[in-house]
Parts: structure tokens; C-alpha cells; sequence
């Protein structure tokens, strides 16, 4: 994730509040209303957004995982990012 946003990890800190700052203005409800509902209830989610990197480059992102709902991880998301334009592209 850091990578996509072209940041090294010890720059920004991992949080969901950090990620959403990255986001689209446009993008940014959607996509944690996504992630909220996939916190309370453990499914699987997907969300096509676009995110705003270091060098202010707008960029297609298709992120998607599942809530954690139980263990260490519970109240949270593991997640994934694609930032291949040409994915992105062909789902629009």
C-alpha cells in the first residue's frame, strides 16, 4: 500500500484514517462506508476508488478483502490493492 501511494512505511503512519486521507475527496465516503460494513460484518468486499499519491498523481485503485471480526485482527480489514490502470480501465 505504501508503494502505490509512493511513500515508504516509516513516513505515514497505518491507519484507516491515513488511507481515507489519500482518497479522492469524491471517493473517500463510499469507500469507507465499504470498508465499515465489511469491519461489522467479516464478508468480503471490493471498491474501486481513486487515490491522490506524494506527487499529487490521481490514480485507479481496486482494493478488496474481508472484516476481520474475531482474533487479534477483529474490528479491522485485510486488504489488498491493484493499481494496474489496465484492470481498472476494463471495470469502468
Amino acid at each position: 500500500m505504501y508503494a502505490l501511494h509512493g511513500f515508504d512505511p516509516a513516513e505515514i503512519p497505518a491507519t484507516t484514517e491515513a488511507l481515507l486521507h489519500h482518497k479522492r475527496p469524491d471517493d473517500r465516503a463510499r469507500a469507507d462506508e465499504v470498508l465499515q460494513s465489511a469491519v461489522r460484518t467479516g464478508r468480503p468486499f471490493s471498491c474501486c476508488h481513486r487515490i491522490i499519491d506524494r506527487h499529487q498523481q490521481v490514480r485507479s485503485v481496486l482494493s478488496g478483502g474481508r472484516g476481520l471480526t474475531s482474533g487479534a485482527g477483529a474490528g479491522r480489514c485485510r486488504d489488498r490493492a491493484l493499481g494496474d490502470r489496465r484492470l481498472v480501465s476494463t471495470l469502468r
